[in-house]
């Protein structure tokens, strides 16, 4: 997740939540590591509060390829999870949140 977030030696805790036979869900995520030092503008992953928002996408290479051809370049190389079964990608929004980019196998 290092690279993902753009933060050094990362520790974090991570929940899904997911109402039965929905597809909408809300993950948290509590960074142990690095600790925040400071709040900075646009925030750090790390900070607390509103940071950041995910959308779903069917196939994340084409969106981002999308994307980069209109100047929107991601903060790192697409990232697989093979755990959660998930490809995600970090982008920083016009007001420099961050923005992700998920997607799930078709069963999930």
């Amino acid at each position: 997740i290092s690279e993902t977030v753009g933060l050094k030696d990362v520790a974090a805790r991570y929940v899904k939540l997911t109402l039965p036979g929905d597809r909408v869900s809300v993950e948290l995520l509590q960074f142990d590591h690095p600790p925040i030092t400071e709040i900075s503008s646009p925030g750090l992953a790390n900070t607390q509060g509103y940071r950041h928002m995910a959308f779903r996408v069917n196939d994340i290479v084409q969106t981002v390829s999308f994307l980069k051809q209109r100047g929107i370049n991601p903060l790192s190389p697409i990232q697989e999870y093979a755990k959660l079964s998930k490809k995600l990608v970090y982008f920083r929004g016009p007001e420099g949140i961050l923005l992700e980019l998920a997607q799930y196998p078709e069963n999930g």
